[in-house]
């Protein structure tokens, strides 16, 4: 019976190990096609059972790429289960390279989950491994995603130098498409800090990339932005020649492509174009964000008042106003909204902290515990070895003694002057103790003598 458990462990033993080894190959091509066929990587992970992979090795190796798969596929990133344990395992013994991209995993999570500082704080830790690894897109996507991030939280600097990095990165990585994002992402920054003159400029040069490339969809934005400000700034000639091309790349125009025309008709003077484009936009905004309305709205007011229609003008005003409104105050629900979350979460964290150091602090106590137990049972048990020799040392010094009794003296004999019987031998310790034993009284007794009055040493016998 023994033999029978002995050989189905050692096939299951082999049956495991055989089984781990086809899932670290496995994971090994996936990672080799992951960046050219991101889809074929992600089914061919899909195939595997987590629940089968023992070592955390292999389970860290299995949470990282899976989670650059589902980035790459442009899905959402949601194994915290199984990308937490691989950011602590690969935090203590991986490459550079797979810290890095622990951490950039992580970042894209917890801003899919509108855990901005969180993400934050990842990225961050991504990009202190930027020197050390050689991959500029993903660093471009790490500086790109901080310049959103700081954007909304309207730090202009911070994100214009982010976003800076990052085209620069996609440059390096020859990332056309991400590199005009970029640069439109820069101009964006410029023109909400009322710097029109480098808005242009970047505009303009994000244009030409996108014409160069052939992304109608980014030349679409930058001629609309484009419009928008030169608008403002009274430039026709040029104005007029991006309409043009605006209106040849928009087949189906949004409600922010008649805006920005019916502002376009309105800043040279077209009250009756204005209109029809504006009026155009609030129709094809049902719907849609208010805040497009809000702006359609206010544009349409000013169109009235160009045209003399006063009353008109006053209505539409008042309308704009209510909006403006309700739009304030859906935004004070939302922050409310959201500080009450993001204060749920941060109590939620706490209590998550609190627990684990509680845990930590009973671990510590229950070793602290052990070790003391430990050295009483040591201190103790040392104790009663050392007794156990004493006792023995004394148990064999009177078994010598014993035996030392017993042994005979002198082998000489002495006899008294009368002829009679000789003396009985007695033991040479017995006699040397008794010995010493009158010596010491002698002494004893010679001192107290001396001490008594009347008595000096010249009345002492001499022997």
């Amino acid at each position: 019976m023994k033999r029978f458990i002995y050989v189905c462990a050692f096939f299951l033993c082999l049956c495991s190990c055989s089984e781990s080894k086809y899932i670290a190959e496995e994971l090994e091509r996936t990672q080799e096609i992951i960046n050219d066929y991101p889809d074929s990587a992600l089914h061919s992970l899909q195939a595997i059972v987590p629940g089968s992979i023992r070592k955390k090795s292999t389970k860290a190796h299995y949470g990282l790429l899976y989670s650059l798969a589902l980035d790459k596929t442009g899905q959402t990133i949601d194994t915290d289960s199984m990308l937490r344990p691989a950011v602590n395992y690969f935090m203590r013994k991986g490459t550079n390279r797979q810290k890095f991209l622990s951490w950039y995993c992580l970042g894209r999570m917890e801003y899919s989950a509108n855990n901005y500082q969180k993400a934050t704080e990842s990225y961050l830790k991504a990009l202190e491994y930027q020197d050390l690894i050689d991959d500029p897109y993903l660093i471009g996507v790490c500086n790109f995603v901080l310049g959103e991030l700081n954007l909304k939280q309207n730090n202009y600097q911070r994100a214009l130098f982010y976003y800076q990095e990052a085209y620069e990165n996609y440059q390096a990585a020859n990332k056309t498409k991400h590199q005009v994002s970029a640069k439109t992402a820069i101009a964006a920054v410029y023109y909400m800090e009322n710097d029109n003159d480098n808005a242009l400029r970047d505009y303009r040069e994000a244009l030409n990339l996108s014409e160069q490339f052939g992304y109608e969809d980014f030349q679409v934005y930058c001629l609309r932005c484009l419009i928008g400000i030169l608008s403002n700034k009274g430039v026709t000639n040029e104005t007029y020649n991006y309409v043009g091309r605006f209106l040849q790349l928009s087949d189906d125009l949004s409600p922010n492509d008649y805006c920005v025309l019916g502002e376009y008709y309105l800043r040279i003077n077209k009250p009756d174009s204005a209109e029809y484009y504006l009026n155009a936009a609030i129709s094809a905004n049902i719907g849609g964000p208010r805040e497009n309305d809000a702006a359609a709205k206010i544009l349409l007011a000013e169109t009235y008042t160009m045209n003399a229609d006063y009353r008109a003008a006053y209505s539409m005003q008042k309308e704009c106003l209510a909006l403006c409104d309700s739009i304030h105050l859906s935004y004070m629900n939302n922050s409310a909204a959201e500080t009450e979350l993001r204060y749920k979460n941060e109590r939620l964290e706490f209590e998550r902290y609190r627990s684990s150091v509680r845990q930590n602090v009973i671990y510590i106590i229950a070793l602290v515990s052990v070790i003391a137990i430990c050295g009483i049972i040591y201190i103790f048990r040392r104790r009663n070895k050392m007794q156990k020799q004493r006792i023995e040392e004394y148990l064999t010094l009177i078994e010598e003694l014993n035996k030392t009794k017993l042994q005979p003296s002198w082998d000489g004999s002495t006899h008294s002057s009368s002829g009679s019987a000789p003396r009985a031998k007695r033991p040479f310790r017995s006699t040397c103790a008794n010995i010493g034993s009158r010596a010491i009284r002698c002494s004893y007794s010679d001192r107290a003598a001396s001490c008594r009055p009347g008595r000096t040493n010249a009345s002492k016998p001499v022997f």
